[in-house]
């Protein structure tokens, strides 16, 4: 008798439309994308094995973890969800959302989520800056998706070459000048 609750990966895969229902329709795009990431190889710990435990997230800079995603399988994991967007119904990304993650935002700066959102540590007091993930965050392996959904937003035109980014963009440069003379002419009324 079989104890361990997790097959092999060739195991959880066998099921073939002939072996339950000769109509049903074989999960090919999503099955390579299982046998590519090497899902479904989970142990009974929960630990995921192999490329499993790699993905998209934002490390400090400097960081050369094992989980950090080189340049080049970064673009492969791109490739592959939009092929599974076009392929799967379920996957519910827009593409320009998608491909933001091969050119992220260069700083926090220059992000759009970053200078619209401010984050507090668990003290509900100290703000984690310059951006949620603190520290010194290595943007160009940045893997916050709600800074490619708002930079994707940002790349949208609008009117011929302008885009919601320069609206955004200007419209916060206005209201920091606007709050920085406000400061000065509190300044200078409190001196009186």
């Amino acid at each position: 008798e079989d104890r361990d609750p997790v097959g092999e990966r060739e195991q959880l895969v066998e099921v073939r439309r002939e072996q339950q229902h000769r109509a049903a329709r074989a999960p090919e795009p999503a099955q390579a994308a299982v046998d590519r990431f090497g899902g479904a190889d989970i142990q009974a710990a929960r630990r995921l094995l192999g490329d499993q435990e790699r993905g998209i997230f934002t490390p400090q800079l400097g960081a050369a973890n094992v989980e950090c995603l080189t340049s080049g399988e970064r673009s492969s994991v791109v490739e592959t969800l939009l092929q599974l967007r076009r392929d799967q119904a379920k996957l519910d990304m827009p593409e320009g959302m998608i491909r933001e993650f091969l050119s992220p935002p260069a700083s926090p700066n220059q992000c759009i989520f970053a200078q619209t959102t401010r984050t507090l540590s668990a003290d509900f007091k100290t703000r984690v800056e310059p951006c949620q993930f603190g520290g010194d965050p290595d943007c160009s392996r940045c893997g916050c998706i709600a800074s490619m959904g708002l930079a994707a937003v940002g790349h949208q035109k609008l009117i011929g070459p302008i885009t919601a980014g320069h609206i955004f963009w200007t419209s916060l440069a206005i209201g920091r000048h606007v709050q920085h003379a406000d400061e000065w002419i509190q300044q200078f009324l409190n001196r009186q």
